[in-house]
C-alpha cells in the first residue's frame, strides 16, 4: 500500500511519517530495563499506593542508586499513578 494512502486512513501527513521513520530508535540499557521492572513490580504490590518518595525509598533498599525526580519521570514513563489514597475516618 503506498505511504500516500496509509496516510490518509491513519489521518497524518506524509512529512509526519518520513520524520517518525528517519528517528533512531531508543535503546534502553539493561540497567534501566532491570529498574523500570523492579519499579513496576514494587508499585503493583503496593496495590498502586506508593507515590515517588516512598518508590525512590524502597527501590534505594534494592541497592538502586536513584533520587525523587527520576523516580517521577521513572513513574511517568511507566504511566504509575497512584490511585488509594488516605482515608481518615471520624472527619
Amino acid at each position: 500500500m503506498p505511504v500516500n494512502r496509509l496516510c490518509q486512513i491513519v489521518g497524518l501527513s506524509r512529512s509526519s511519517y518520513y520524520a517518525w521513520v528517519k528517528r533512531p530508535t531508543l535503546l534502553i540499557s539493561a540497567e534501566e530495563l532491570q529498574l523500570y521492572r523492579r519499579a513496576k513490580a514494587l508499585f503493583a504490590a503496593s496495590r498502586q499506593s506508593l507515590g515517588s518518595r516512598e518508590l525512590m525509598k524502597k527501590l534505594r533498599e534494592e541497592g538502586f542508586s536513584i533520587g525523587r525526580y527520576r523516580t517521577k519521570t521513572v513513574m511517568r514513563k511507566l504511566g504509575l499513578r497512584v490511585t488509594r489514597g488516605i482515608v481518615i475516618s471520624g472527619v
